[in-house]
C-alpha cells in the first residue's frame, strides 16, 4: 500500500464553531483561534469563578487542549481566568445569578453569550471575552447586538462589556447602545 501523509488542522471549533462563516473561518491565525477556544473553554468549565473551581477548568482544558497549545498556552490561560477571578470590577459585577455560554434566538440569528449576569438592581450586564483587540469595533458591534436582544427578551435594560484578557492584564470596555 501507498501511504500518503498530508498537513491535517482540526476544523471544529466547539459552540462556536456554528457562528463562524465563509472567509473569515479561513483568515484566522489557527494557534490563535485554538488559544481563544481553550480559553474560553476553561471559562465555561468554572462551576463558580474561585481558584477551586480553576484548577478544575483547567483540568480539562489540558485534557482537550494540550497538545494544540503546550505547556506555556496552559499557563497563559491559568493566568489570565485567575486574573479575572482577582478582578476588583469584575467582582463588584459578578452576582450569584449568572449564565455561562447563554444561547439565544432572535431575528433568525443563532448566538452565544459568554457571561450574562442578572444584575441586583433588575438589569442585565452582558460579557463578552476576548484575546486580543484585534478586530475592536467588529467585536463592539456584536456587544452591541448582544444587548439589544437582551433588552428586547427580557423587557430590561441592559448594558455590556467586552472583557479583553490580554497576556498583560485585563481591560474593560464598556459598551452601550
Amino acid at each position: 500500500q501507498n501511504i500518503v501523509s498530508f498537513d491535517y488542522r482540526g476544523e471544529f471549533y466547539g459552540k462556536h464553531e456554528e457562528l463562524m462563516h465563509g472567509e473569515d473561518k479561513l483568515m484566522m491565525d489557527y494557534e490563535a483561534v485554538q488559544f481563544g477556544l481553550a480559553l474560553h473553554y476553561g471559562l465555561e468549565m468554572l462551576k463558580k469563578f474561585d481558584i477551586a473551581s480553576l484548577e478544575d477548568a483547567m483540568n480539562s482544558v489540558k485534557y482537550r487542549y494540550a497538545q494544540l497549545i503546550g505547556d506555556s498556552g496552559l499557563n497563559d490561560i491559568f493566568n489570565r481566568i485567575n486574573r479575572l477571578i482577582n478582578d476588583p470590577f469584575f467582582k463588584s459585577i459578578l452576582t450569584a445569578e449568572y449564565y455561562q455560554e447563554q444561547r439565544f434566538r432572535l431575528n433568525d440569528k443563532n448566538r452565544i453569550i459568554d457571561l450574562l449576569i442578572k444584575a441586583e438592581s433588575d438589569k442585565w450586564i452582558v460579557i463578552d471575552y476576548k484575546t486580543s483587540k484585534e478586530r475592536h469595533e467588529e467585536y463592539r458591534e456584536q456587544v452591541k447586538y448582544y444587548i439589544y436582544a437582551i433588552t428586547k427578551i427580557t423587557n430590561l435594560p441592559c448594558t455590556g462589556y467586552i472583557c479583553y484578557l490580554q497576556s498583560y492584564g485585563i481591560e474593560w470596555d464598556e459598551v452601550k447602545i
